[in-house]
C-alpha cells in the first residue's frame, strides 16, 4: 500500500526534507547513508517529476547535503547528550521523517514502544516521589 500526500498540505513539508537524505544516500554513498529515507520514499504516492528535476542543480544537491548533515549533526549532539542524561526524553519536532531516534540509540528506539524503561530500567523513580 502506498501513502498519498496530496500537493500544498503538511504532510508534503515532511516530504521535502526525506527526499533529500534519499538522493544524498544515491549521490553521495561514501558519504552517507539513509536507508530509512529510501524504503519510506518507496512507500509514498506522490509526484516526485519536479524534485527530481530540480534534483540535477547544484544548489539542490546542496540543499540536500545541508538536510543530510543536519541530521548527523543532531545525531551526534543527542548521542553525547545522553551520554550523560540516559534517561532523558529527546523530542524531535520539525524532522522531515528523519531516523534520529534510531540512530541515537538503537536499543531504546525498540524498545520505546514496549515500555517506558528505554536505557532507565535502573532509574530509581523514587527520588521523585512525594516520600522523599
Amino acid at each position: 500500500m502506498k501513502y498519498k500526500i496530496e500537493k500544498n498540505t503538511v504532510q508534503e513539508t515532511l516530504i521535502l526534507p526525506l527526499y533529500s537524505r534519499k538522493l544524498c544516500t544515491e549521490l553521495y554513498p561514501n558519504l552517507y547513508q539513509d536507508e530509512t529515507a529510501v524504503h519510506l520514499i518507496d512507500q509514498i504516492d506522490y509526484d516526485f517529476s519536479e524534485a527530481e528535476k530540480n534534483s540535477r542543480s547544484l544548489m539542490q544537491r546542496f540543499g540536500a547535503l545541508e538536510v543530510a548533515m543536519r541530521q548527523n549533526d543532531l545525531t551526534f549532539e543527542v548521542q553525547a547528550y545522553l551520554k550523560t542524561h540516559p534517561c532523558a526524553a529527546v523530542v524531535n519536532l520539525g524532522c522531515g521523517l528523519d531516523s534520529t531516534g534510531h540512530s541515537c540509540c538503537a536499543r531504546c528506539w525498540r524498545r520505546l514502544r514496549r515500555d517506558w524503561d528505554c536505557c532507565c530500567k535502573n532509574y530509581d523513580t523514587r527520588r521523585w516521589s512525594d516520600e522523599t
